[in-house]
């Protein structure tokens, strides 16, 4: 009987598919943790369905996956046979080991977490974050205050009727006061349409009549395509006429850039705030989600690895244990990989060599160191009569046959 070494596994359960799996679920780990962190400080990603995707649902299926990769695998195992006790202790041994090494784990990076985002919000960053967000509402109410200043002074009923009487150029005097003013168009309103009245400056940022109708009076902001607006629209009245006056002025796009940002900027700090009360937990949340599903999909490959090396212990115990019965024809398969190929050829060498003494014509006695002659050779001498006297069952005179009459008692023939 020959006994493997080595049980088989499933093509699911092999090492090289393990492996694959854990690599999978690493970086698969590692993509979800970029796009969190990318969208967690997010204003409104908790509200969206991929921040539940993103934090829990996947990293959660993840986990139930590896769990149920190792009970199957487990059950798979004990349906082929008993485990050795070897093998559980080093399972065991290796799962204390992955606890530890995750404790310490989630405490440094607790820590480190924490005291990143200690030095993150000692105020600096967050007055300087306020402060470039205000300097840039202050940029914007700036600009706003010189286009109702132009408003005030050029885009009046008394200087349109005085416009219509003597023409003459406003950009000129405009730009005294806002060097950025683009255009200028007015419009006299006469039974819905709109009647062109002046129209100066940059024709590329003129309005449509149609998109001025719609438009309420007051300031608005507008992006042409290529540059950022700011336009006001101006109803005006002059003698019994209505006028609609519209100023376009630019507004550089570095400020513009500069404003979104720093709008970006407060709204993300906002988040970030409400959620300093996570921080101390966060290192746990990152660990559990994105950390312990790899490490999880990794046992399955650890229990294989620790049945490997104890199967063959078991497989010498037994094959030993037959022996000790007096069962000499269990054959032990070894394989380099084993480890144990030195032990298992004692031991089929020792097995052996008891097949063939028990299979030898001569048989020692230990007991006390004679050997015994075989059925038919005894039986060849007890019929050979012997010189003087006959030979016993053991090959050597025998003492009846040597006695004497007188030795016997009788009297001898005269």
């Amino acid at each position: 009987m020959r006994e493997p070494a080595v049980r088989k596994f499933p093509a699911i359960f092999s090492l090289p598919f393990l492996f694959f799996l854990f690599l999978l679920s690493a970086v698969l780990s590692f993509v979800l943790l970029r796009e969190s962190l990318h969208g967690l400080f997010t204003p409104g990603f908790f509200q969206t369905p991929a921040s539940f995707v993103l934090l829990f649902a996947v990293p959660f299926g993840l986990i139930v996956l590896a769990g149920m990769m190792l009970y199957l695998l487990i059950s798979e195992t004990m349906k082929t046979g008993p485990l050795h006790p070897a093998a559980l202790r080093i399972f065991r041994t290796a799962c204390l080991l992955a606890a530890l090494f995750s404790a310490v784990v989630c405490i440094f990076s607790n820590a480190f977490i924490r005291n990143l985002f200690a030095v993150y919000h000692d105020g600096n960053i967050r007055d300087s974050v306020h402060a470039s967000f205000e300097t840039a509402e202050t940029y914007t109410g700036t600009r706003e205050k010189q286009a109702e200043t132009v408003a005030d002074k050029f885009l009046t009923g008394l200087n349109t009727g005085n416009l219509l009487r003597i023409p003459r150029p406003w950009i000129p005097d405009i730009r005294e006061y806002d060097p950025y003013a683009l255009a200028v168009q007015v419009y006299e309103v006469s039974g819905g349409e709109f009647i062109p009245v002046k129209e100066e400056g940059d024709s590329s940022v003129f309005a449509a009549p149609g998109k001025i109708a719609r438009q309420e009076n007051g300031i608005f902001h507008e992006h042409d395509g290529t540059q950022d607006l700011l336009r006001l629209r101006k109803t005006l009245r002059y003698a019994g006429k209505t006028y609609v006056a519209l100023y376009t002025t630019a507004f550089p796009e570095v400020v513009v850039q500069t404003a979104q940002k720093a709008e970006q900027a407060v709204r993300s700090l906002s988040v970030l705030e409400q959620s300093m009360p996570l921080f101390p937990v966060f290192g746990f949340w990152l660990f559990f989600s994105f950390l312990l599903p790899p490490l999880l999909m990794l046992l399955p490959a650890v229990f294989v690895l620790c049945v490997r090396f104890s199967d063959p212990l078991a497989a010498l115990e037994n094959t030993c244990a037959a022996l000790a019965r007096g069962d000499t024809e269990r054959c032990l398969i070894s394989h380099p990989q084993d480890g144990l190929q030195a032990a298992a050829a004692l031991v089929n060498a020792r097995s052996e060599q008891i097949r063939r003494k028990k299979r030898s014509p001569v048989q020692e006695t230990e007991s006390c160191g004679t050997v015994q002659a075989p059925p038919e050779q005894i039986a060849a001498a007890a019929e050979q009569p012997a010189a003087g006297g006959q030979t016993g069952t053991d090959g050597q005179p025998d003492a009846a046959a040597e006695k004497t009459p007188a030795d016997s008692g009788e009297a001898p023939d005269a």
